[in-house]
């Protein structure tokens, strides 16, 4: 592939690598609740009534919040030197598409392919293939 479409693919790259540390800093340092940098600003949207098994579950979501940003961070090494990386990066990119395909055990399709989750959704299984594909066919031609 020509230098415009590897550079055209780095670029991506490096802003879902940034989005991502962006979700992970707020999913990590604002647990559960967020730090409500996504929508509305709203971190009170959850009512907790134990709060013992509410913190079990906050840390948890930090836990995952903390691996996103550690993910966005290594993508964003990974465009550095995308023939070295790409191995990382092609298991990266799974990852999210597996992380996708989960959100459908939910069952709830109003809530889904809606406003909050559907564009997401598209992303996470969407997206993702398609940088998959198009990160292997720029390593491929490019040696």
């Amino acid at each position: 592939m020509n230098q415009i479409g590897s550079t055209t693919l780095k670029v991506v790259l490096a802003l879902v690598g940034a989005y991502i540390i962006f979700i992970g800093i707020d999913f990590g340092f604002g647990g559960f609740k967020t730090l409500g940098w996504q929508g509305s600003g709203a971190t009170d949207f959850v009512q907790i009534s134990d709060a013992a098994r509410y913190g079990v579950q906050d840390s948890h979501f930090r836990f995952l919040g903390g691996i996103m940003a550690a993910m966005g961070v290594l993508m964003l090494v990974a465009v550095t030197n995308l023939p070295k990386y790409h191995q990382g990066l092609k298991g990266m990119l799974a990852l999210i598409v597996a992380g996708g395909i989960m959100r459908l055990t939910s069952g709830d399709g109003a809530l889904l392919f809606g406003a909050e989750i559907g564009a997401a959704l598209f992303a996470e299984i969407g997206l993702a293939s398609l940088l998959y594909v198009w990160l292997a066919h720029v390593v491929k031609t490019a040696g």
